[in-house]
């Protein structure tokens, strides 16, 4: 398999006043952010004036989107809660393309790539944090090498699936999240 392509972002960034998108396609972007959109709705319903809370204090999550998810290729990246400099709330999304069936990404040889990402996203949170440097970071990500990746066989069942973690919770979905699936992420408590 080959190593994850260049990343890219869509969302909000503390020093940003608008969505910020680098290098995602529209045919990732526009799905990503009515299934976001949809979440964010049904989790402040849901939660009420309890939900800004939830957000505010909800984990980074790791994903793979199988291939057929969002096109052919399939797309490994992190997930976080985020804000833009007018206070307004909506997460970070930085996302990379993958093979079709290179699932094993999301398996343990892929921590190092994910924990950069992962940094990356959280350092958008500090008030000195600039778009350029972050982009900077974003072309900066290092692919896994390719020698430390076990590929899963193409009949292993990735096709149209995603799976999302963090620490100990696993959760996985068929295509993309449906709205309680994305409400949940932002509100650990439902693990």
């Amino acid at each position: 398999m080959t190593s994850p392509g260049v990343a890219g972002c869509f969302g909000k960034l503390r020093g940003n006043g608008d969505f910020v998108t680098r290098r995602l396609p529209q045919r990732f972007v526009v799905p990503w952010d009515a299934m976001l959109q949809a979440g964010l709705v049904a989790g402040r319903a849901a939660l009420g004036p309890a939900w800004l809370d939830a957000y505010l204090t909800a984990p980074l999550w790791c994903f793979v989107l199988g291939g057929g998810v969002l096109g052919e290729s399939g797309w490994a990246g992190v997930l976080m809660p985020s804000v833009d400099s007018a206070g307004r709330h909506f997460p970070l999304t930085i996302a990379a393309p993958v093979e079709t069936h290179a699932w094993s990404i999301w398996r343990p040889h892929a921590r190092a790539w994910f924990a950069q990402c992962g940094a990356l996203a959280l350092a958008t949170l500090d008030k000195h944090a600039s778009l350029a440097n972050f982009d900077a970071g974003l072309l900066a990500l290092s692919p896994e090498d390719d020698a430390n990746v076990v590929p899963m066989p193409p009949h292993a069942g990735t096709w149209g699936t995603s799976v999302w973690w963090h620490a100990q919770t696993l959760r996985t979905s068929a295509g993309l999240p449906d709205a309680a699936f994305v409400a949940a992420l932002f509100d650990d408590r439902a693990a």
